[in-house]
């Protein structure tokens, strides 16, 4: 098969022995000759030694642990050394389902978007509207997704967009896609190591006027994986920045109007 040199799939793994090839196989069988590159956080397993089984695979081992944001920095900055024109983002621990790549590179390369998120909550409020509350206890209604993460999503979400001024439906997706152009955007910000990266780098692309389009993409809690943060530390952590990210900006929009 052909492998697309443009397109570049980025999976962040740490103790991901247990998943990596078949998170890698399923890619490989949706037919696109896509290009995948592994950064490989300090693994205590041989994460590493088993994507390299691939001819489609690069492989990039941290030196000393980076944490979720570093390593999706470092993703970044191999996917744009490869000159690539999208790049997409999948957990290396089957967190999410590499089937729901396909329409995600779909929409970048139709739309206007600069950055394409598959957003679970978007899933949840269709399901919402048509089974009303079962939905937080339903797991065929909400792919296993427990009630306090939907609330804390929905609630964290609904108090960043009133400090924003924006109308997201989540900032807390970790599959997401970007265009080369909003790669190179991403590359200069000033982004965390930790698992707040996502939130932070939505606020900030939001805020900056990048054109982000969110589609339904089911939510997937595999029993193997192994990337969540820990929900209330996750919370307090988000807004705590997202109160210091907005007075920092309407003191840069004060600032402008003296």
């Amino acid at each position: 098969m052909p492998i697309n040199k443009s397109v570049w799939i980025a999976i962040p793994a740490r103790n991901c022995a247990h998943s990596i090839e078949e998170l890698i196989e399923r890619i490989n069988a949706l037919n696109l000759g896509l290009s995948i590159v592994v950064v490989d956080d300090c693994s205590q397993d041989d994460t590493s030694e088993r994507a390299n089984k691939f001819d489609n695979v690069l492989v990039h081992r941290n030196e000393t642990i980076m944490g979720y944001g570093g390593t999706t920095t470092k993703l970044y900055e191999i996917a744009a050394s490869k000159n690539a024109d999208y790049v997409i983002n999948i957990h290396g621990d089957l967190g999410h389902k590499p089937e729901d790549l396909v329409p995600i590179l779909e929409t970048l390369k139709t739309t206007s978007a600069g950055i394409v998120v598959g957003s679970r909550l978007v899933y949840l409020k269709n399901n919402f509207c048509q089974h009303g509350l079962k939905v937080l206890f339903n797991s065929d209604l909400n792919g296993g997704m427990s009630t306090i993460r939907i609330v804390g999503h929905f609630s964290l979400t609904s108090v960043q967009n009133i400090l924003f001024g924006q109308n997201l439906n989540s900032y807390h997706e970790g599959m997401r896609g970007c265009d080369k152009k909003s790669l190179a955007w991403i590359l200069k910000q000033d982004l965390p190591v930790w698992y707040d990266y996502d939130s932070t780098l939505l606020v900030m692309a939001a805020s900056s006027k990048l054109v982000i389009k969110e589609i339904p993409t089911p939510p997937h809690y595999d029993d193997r994986s192994n990337s969540s943060a820990p929900p209330f530390r996750y919370g307090f952590r988000v807004l705590l920045n997202s109160l210091q990210s907005c007075l920092y900006l309407r003191n840069i929009a004060r600032a402008k109007r003296r």
